[in-house]
């Protein structure tokens, strides 16, 4: 959970550049070489721009004090002060700082990455699928990364333009004979769902299966940690694995997850098809594929995330009657996923996390759902 340091308020600051100029970046890491990488990946991006750079925690608060960056990109593993406990520092003193991670899938360098989302990074990029000296490999996914973590934070990057209020609205609440509840997500998905889970009850009467985009190697260690935080058995899908009421399954990446109707029950079920989608796990394949097996009594909830995976599963979703819900952009670290579902005309509601947990626990506890109040999308 957030380390908020009530003690330590908020520091004064010169104000960011804002949508005026291109967004400032501040990239702390210990090794030279990377630091220098990453900056000639953001110096052939248009739209960012490198102000400063530190080699430890401690240097990087000095110059995010200083400097004023739009985001920073932080390392985990450094001396002296390491990325979490600089992490910690800049959350409790720039709660809005966009902060995106480089980690490492080991065991330890996993934890730590979902350690990090926990304390507020929006995103974190798996460095260890090559050596530093092929960092630039990477280039591509850590601008559209990097892009996708500023476009959550109002003012650097131009302003989306106002989605129409297409959705159907909401005439009562989430069907009396739910039997699951899909939820899909990307950027800023893992906190958003950490804030969902933690709100539910022990006796929570539904299974909850999530894609969550995420690398490979660091699954395992979200649902380890959801886990921990939430009053509910969280585990990382296996092949086979019942889907059992309370218990939360989370996909694997690199594997999709559908759903099994057997004479026992409903299981998980792990495929590499279509190999073709755009994200392996995809929130398409698992909500079709929950369509096909529960129809109307599923539930698919949409939160944070970038670009419209989601929206042909929640269009299956929908043609079978069951019940839509998109994240509402007020309580949205990216405002993408969310965006689509509702101007494709799909979300049977709009609510922000804290609406989406009372909502599902109205739902659990047998209780009318309050629809929510239409308000400008």
């Amino acid at each position: 959970m957030r380390d908020p340091h009530p003690s330590a308020p908020p520091a004064e600051r010169p104000e960011p550049a804002g949508s005026g100029g291109p967004a400032r970046l501040v990239v702390v890491d210990d090794s030279t070489f990377v630091r220098r990488t990453l900056r000639r990946i953001f110096r052939d991006a248009p739209g960012l721009s490198v102000v400063g750079e530190a080699g430890d925690g401690a240097e990087a608060i000095e110059k995010i004090a200083e400097l004023a960056p739009d985001l920073v990109t932080l390392d985990i593993q450094m001396p002296g002060m390491d990325g979490l406990a600089a992490l910690r520092e800049i959350k409790a003193r720039w709660p809005d700082l966009p902060v995106v991670v480089l980690a490492s899938a080991t065991r330890i360098g996993a934890g730590a990455a979902i350690e990090a989302l926990s304390l507020g990074a929006i995103e974190f990029i798996d460095k260890s699928r090559c050596s530093s000296m092929d960092l630039h490999l990477l280039g591509t996914e850590i601008i559209e990364k990097v892009t996708a973590a500023l476009l959550g934070r109002r003012g650097v990057l131009p302003a989306e333009p106002s989605v129409p209020p297409a959705h159907r609205p909401v005439t009562g609440g989430v069907p009396g004979d739910v039997q699951i509840v899909c939820i899909g997500a990307s950027t800023g998905g893992p906190q958003a769902i950490q804030i969902v889970l933690d709100r539910l009850p022990r006796s929570f009467p539904f299974p909850v299966v999530i894609v969550q985009h995420m690398p490979m190697g660091f699954t395992g260690a979200f649902a380890e940690r959801l886990n921990h935080t939430s009053r509910l058995e969280v585990r990382e899908a296996d092949e086979g694995t019942f889907c059992r009421p309370g218990c939360v399954l989370i996909a694997p990446a690199g594997r999709h997850l559908v759903l099994r109707e057997g004479r026992k029950g409903v299981t998980a079920g792990l495929t590499g098809e279509p190999s073709d989608a755009s994200h392996i796990p995809s929130v398409d394949v698992l909500f079709s594929s929950a369509a096909e097996v529960f129809g109307r009594t599923a539930v698919g909830i949409v939160l944070s995330g970038m670009g419209s995976d989601g929206r042909e599963g929640a269009r299956a979703l929908a043609r079978r009657g069951a019940f839509v819900v998109a994240e509402a952009p007020e309580s949205c670290a990216v405002y993408g996923m969310p965006k689509a579902i509702v101007t494709a005309g799909l979300a049977q509601a709009v609510w922000t996390l804290s609406e989406i947990a009372e909502n599902l626990g109205a739902a659990a506890a047998g209780r009318p759902l309050r629809p929510r109040k239409e308000r400008p999308l």
